[in-house]
């Protein structure tokens, strides 16, 4: 059999499905002398492509045959249920494909196998199922202390090392430069953490209606808030390469900002409204260790006399 003794039919000309629904089909083989099949497999399974590393879900299988070809054209027929998730998706750093890949297991020659895309898309009149997620940020604390305390320990070793070798001035003027710059990168650092020390509470919920998204805050804040933005995001976070090669790439496919009315010190309830996305068209949550689609709720507080604090409320976004 020649590599391309086998490829696909399907009987739906778009290729696209729903979560459940069935994806039929042939695929259609030709021999060119009586073979040997010890399996025809069918598998189905998506992968990521785009700026990220490859990733690469569980494939789902089944066999369609197992005998003797006699020379000449054959016709397989297949039915399979169409997957739930991940939904395929489009991105500028970040593509998640669905496809079929058909393989003959011949003895002793090269298997033939064909591939083909399918598109598998979110029910008809869904609703999104919006979630609240915890963000982990116990590793991030840590390692930002332990990098705070590498810093100030380099710092005192380096000016306790000038007094005791007092060098030239080009010198010392590029030190005091370097650590006001390790300074600067440490209070920005540590700004955030700084900032929630205005607030003696600050809580969010998060509800939906047919067409809304709904955000409420209820805070008690020691300082006037001067103003308050409030943007839904979908963002794109993707992880090429490895180890010292490793960097990430960021993308907000989607933003929506508000504008909430705060003013003095005090305790505080604002109801925050957005117009539901069209998640089908904009993407669905998905998260890989080096490719995901995040959908958060962003706040930027600007205190009166105190650094921005910045908040997310972290969701997860699903067809229901």
């Amino acid at each position: 059999m020649g590599s391309k003794a086998l490829w696909f039919e399907l009987h739906t000309a778009k290729r696209e499905y729903r979560p459940g629904e069935v994806i039929s089909g042939v695929v259609h083989v030709d021999a060119d002398a009586p073979t040997r099949c010890d399996a025809l497999s069918l598998s189905w399974n998506w992968a990521t492509h785009g700026r990220g590393n490859l990733a690469v879900g569980t494939p789902m299988s089944t066999v369609l045959f197992a005998g003797e070809w006699q020379a000449g054209h054959h016709a397989i027929p297949f039915e399979v249920v169409c997957p739930s998730l991940p939904l395929t998706y489009r991105g500028p750093l970040l593509n998640i494909d669905w496809f079929l890949e058909a393989r003959a297991d011949v003895p002793w020659a090269i298997d033939p196998k064909t591939k083909i895309d399918i598109s598998v898309r979110a029910p008809a009149n869904c609703r999104p199922d919006i979630r609240r997620v915890a963000p982990l940020r116990a590793r991030a604390r840590k390692i930002l202390i332990f990098g705070l305390v590498v810093l100030f320990v380099g710092l005192g070793v380096g000016l306790f090392g000038m007094a005791l070798n007092p060098i030239d001035d080009l010198s010392g003027l590029i030190f005091l430069g370097l650590s006001g710059t390790l300074l600067w990168i440490a209070w920005k650092l540590l700004g955030s953490r700084v900032a929630r020390k205005a607030f003696t509470r600050l809580d969010s919920t998060v509800a939906t209606t047919s067409d809304k998204l709904l955000v409420t805050l209820e805070f008690t804040s020691r300082k006037p808030i001067e103003s308050l933005i409030a943007s839904l995001v979908a963002e794109e976070v993707v992880a090429s390469g490895h180890g010292t090669d490793r960097s990430v790439h960021t993308h907000r496919v989607y933003e929506q900002h508000r504008l909430p009315t705060v003013g003095p010190a005090g305790t505080h309830r604002i109801d925050i409204d957005y117009p539901m996305p069209d998640f089908d068209q904009i993407g669905w949550s998905f998260a890989t260790s080096d490719n995901e689609l995040k959908w958060y709720v962003e706040l930027n507080f600007d205190i009166e006399g105190w650094p921005d604090l910045i908040e997310r409320i972290e969701l997860q976004v699903t067809p229901k």
